[in-house]
C-alpha cells in the first residue's frame, strides 16, 4: 500500500519510522539518513507527497519510501528543488535503488562543505564503514556561511 490515508504526515515521526524500518539494510539506512540530515526531502514528502510513502495495508504503519516512484518522479522532473537539494536526492536514490544510475562527479560538483560531508557520511555508512566518514559538524567553514541545516537529532548515520 502506497500513500495510504489523506493529508500530510508528521515529518519527525515519518523520519523516525523510516530509519527504524531500514535498520537491516546499510544502503537504505544510509540513503534515509542522508535525506534526514539534509532535512528538505523528507519534510517535503511528509507535507506534499505522502503518496511516496509505503504503508502497511491493514495498520497504515509507515514501512518505507516508494523508492521506485521517487526515482521516476526525480527523473521526470516532477520533484523540484535547488541544485544541492536535487543532488542530495539523487545520491540517496543511488544508494537505495540499485537501478538508479548516477553521475557522481556531476552530482557532487558545487556542493558546499555541509552537503559534501553529509554525502561522504552516507557513502561510508552504506559501505559498512561509518568510522571513515567525517564527523557531523553543525557549522561550516565555507566563506559564505553554512550551506545547509544542522543535522536532525537522532538522524545520524
Amino acid at each position: 500500500m502506497t500513500g495510504a490515508g489523506a493529508g500530510t504526515l508528521d515529518p519527525d515521526t515519518l523520519t523516525a519510522a523510516l530509519l527504524r524500518g531500514a535498520r537491516g539494510s546499510a544502503a537504505r539506512h544510509a540513503a534515509l539518513g542522508l535525506l534526514a540530515e539534509h532535512d528538505y526531502w523528507l519534510r517535503r514528502i511528509a507535507h506534499h507527497h505522502p503518496e511516496l510513502v509505503r504503508r502497511d495495508a491493514e495498520t497504515g504503519a509507515v514501512l518505507d519510501l516508494d523508492w521506485q516512484l521517487l526515482a521516476v518522479r526525480s527523473a521526470t522532473g516532477s520533484l523540484r528543488g535547488s541544485t544541492s537539494q536535487e543532488a542530495i536526492l539523487c545520491v540517496a536514490l543511488a544508494l537505495a535503488v540499485p537501478e538508479f544510475l548516477l553521475d557522481l562527479r556531476s552530482a557532487v560538483t558545487g556542493l558546499g562543505t555541509f552537503h559534501t560531508a553529509a554525502v561522504l557520511r552516507a557513502v561510508a555508512a552504506a559501505a559498512g564503514h561509518p568510522e571513515l566518514a567525517p564527523a557531523a559538524d553543525q557549522s561550516s567553514d565555507d566563506p559564505g556561511g553554512p550551506d545547509g541545516p544542522a543535522p536532525l537529532e537522532g538522524a545520524q548515520l
